[in-house]
């Protein structure tokens, strides 16, 4: 995979469709610097993942089946489940390195550039 830029965006995968993903969806689907790689829900009638459907974003009962690729940047949880939170920290481990640069770039473009 190629270096991540702030114009290539962010992969996003999103764990809980209810109504508090819902909303993240439409936010993040809003936002063109954000891509949803996937949204995962054990309620198949969960809001937001008739979105995602509707938006043909992978979904999934298990969001473990969606990261089989290692293609996203960060996993949003907002199911509130301790058991997707453990499983998501490790993983997110192994992404912290690529999500540090493309924090630090969104900082170096905030910087104001000073000129003599």
């Amino acid at each position: 995979m190629g270096k991540q830029t702030i114009e290539s965006g962010i992969k996003v995968l999103l764990v809980g469709a209810g109504q508090g993903g819902k909303a993240l969806l439409n936010m993040f689907l809003g936002d063109p610097s954000i891509t949803v790689t996937g949204v995962a829900d054990i309620d198949e009638n969960a809001p937001g993942l008739i979105i995602a459907k509707r938006e043909n974003i992978p979904t999934d009962s298990d969001f473990r089946n969606l990261i089989l690729d290692n293609s996203m940047d960060l996993i949003v949880d907002v199911t509130g489940d301790p058991g997707v939170s453990v499983t998501s920290s490790l993983i997110i481990t192994n992404m912290r390195n690529r999500l540090e640069r493309y924090l630090e770039q969104i900082r170096q473009r905030k910087r104001p550039v000073h000129t003599n």
